[in-house]
């Protein structure tokens, strides 16, 4: 009974590890493989405030992607010691517009079209 769950495991464990190494074969890059898409290039990070003393990235990906709704990758990487912790985003070009007169209101800069926000879900 012992050898059957050992290999039901093993079985397990070899489907996740060739899922995970042909999505990145696939998509050329582990930023890909958890996009999803391959990545066209990486436009830059911007460095947050600590959050709980883990220091958090926000990685821009354009993205090669014939799906409209994966046009960008936002990539959060939070790292701690013996923590690594990585959270993707994918967004479409309409909604990383939204997200970036979004940014610009909350820094208190006008915004430079007549972009309406809608509002949040469970937001009063």
């Amino acid at each position: 009974m012992g050898n059957i769950v050992n290999y039901v495991l093993l079985a397990i464990f070899l489907v996740i590890a060739a899922t995970l190494a042909y999505r990145f074969l696939r998509f050329r890059s582990l930023a890909g493989a958890l996009f999803g898409a391959p990545v066209a290039a990486t436009l830059g990070v911007a460095a947050a405030a600590d959050s709980f003393h883990m220091p958090v990235q926000i990685r821009v990906h354009s993205l090669a992607s014939a799906t409209p709704y994966k046009a960008v990758g936002l990539e959060l990487v939070a790292k701690a010691l013996g923590h690594y912790r990585v959270m993707p985003v994918t967004l479409s070009h309409q909604e990383a517009q939204q997200l970036a007169e979004l940014l610009l209101q909350a820094s208190g800069q006008p915004p430079n079209n007549s972009f309406k926000p809608t509002p949040l879900r469970g937001a009063a």
